[in-house]
């Protein structure tokens, strides 16, 4: 069995693109573990994909670079191993 099958991804990705996930920050988060997923499937291109989906949500007005610092420092973590691999 795999271990993370194809359609959890797609309905995480449906889910997103039906506005469920409005916020900022939450959208972002949610684009970080889509990025991971496909990362895991060894689909780099995607998984950088969603990790810059996830550093422009986070670049929206409104949202302060104190607040989610953390946050900025996980996506570019991710986006520079996704880059070496």
């Amino acid at each position: 069995p795999e271990l993370f099958p194809e359609t959890v991804f797609q309905e995480a990705i449906q889910l997103v693109g039906k506005g469920n996930v409005k916020d900022g920050p939450a959208l972002s988060n949610l684009y970080i573990n889509i990025g991971n997923s496909f990362f895991y499937l060894k689909d780099n291109d995607k998984s950088l994909l969603y990790y810059k989906k996830s550093l422009s949500e986070l670049k929206k007005p409104g949202i302060t670079n104190n607040t989610y610092k953390e946050r900025f420092a996980l996506v570019y973590n991710n986006l520079a191993i996704a880059y070496i691999e």
